[in-house]
């Protein structure tokens, strides 16, 4: 994929320059492997390769579609037996490309209950992800979270020393505006309901005859 095409999409998104590179940075991750050997999951690769090209299209519904079905597989590829070690790097590596490809493409659609999911599970798998770290505080700001919003932004911005990070402080700004005014008003946050795991299904999410999907793995 050209990264000068690349570029020329991204900009006309609506999408803010931290996340356009958070996706920049997923793509960079699939091209290297152009030159190195054919991997294994080379299936996998290639389906978020597609995720990548249908969000190049704008074409959301099928990036979705992709990006779902390349974490299906690395779940199911997870849960073989006596996998090595270097198998189970590459299928890390890859799950962090997937979710944070589809954290992004639900950013873009203002799903922000599905970004937060997605942001935290990349977590989870790479503490120092700076990019999910900034998509979490995105997504619960977006949710109306904003102490733990202020909270995730305020960390990202003390372990980045990103002083400077005009994105990151915008956003830290506005969640101490929000939640300032938030407690002013009395109100207490509710606590989300993230019971899912990846058995469970989301109908009719807006992706045609394949809306009945994992959606939260």
């Amino acid at each position: 994929m050209d990264y000068g095409q690349q570029g020329k999409f991204l900009q006309q998104t609506s999408l803010s320059s931290t996340i356009q590179q958070y996706f920049y940075s997923n793509l960079g991750s699939a091209n290297n492997q152009k030159n190195e050997p054919i991997s294994q999951y080379q299936e996998i690769i290639d389906t978020n390769k597609s995720g990548n090209q249908a969000f190049k299209d704008n074409d959301e519904d099928q990036a979705i579609i992709n990006y779902l079905e390349a974490i299906l597989s690395i779940e199911d590829e997870k849960e073989k037996e006596n996998l090595t070690q270097q198998q189970k790097d590459e299928l890390k590596q890859l799950e962090i490309e997937s979710r944070s490809n589809l954290a992004t493409v639900k950013a873009k659609i203002n799903d922000y209950h599905t970004v937060i999911i997605q942001s935290e599970t990349v977590l989870k798998l790479d503490p120092a992800n700076n990019g999910a770290k900034y998509m979490l505080a995105k997504g619960l700001h977006a949710m109306k979270k904003y102490e733990k919003a202020f909270q995730t932004i305020s960390e990202l911005i003390e372990q980045t020393h990103s002083s400077n990070n005009t994105e990151y402080l915008e956003l830290y700004s506005l969640c101490q505006k929000d939640l300032e005014q938030y407690k002013k008003e009395g109100k207490k946050e509710e606590q989300p309901n993230y019971n899912l795991n990846k058995y469970n299904l989301k109908m009719g999410s807006g992706i045609g005859d394949q809306g009945q999907q994992l959606e939260f793995l």
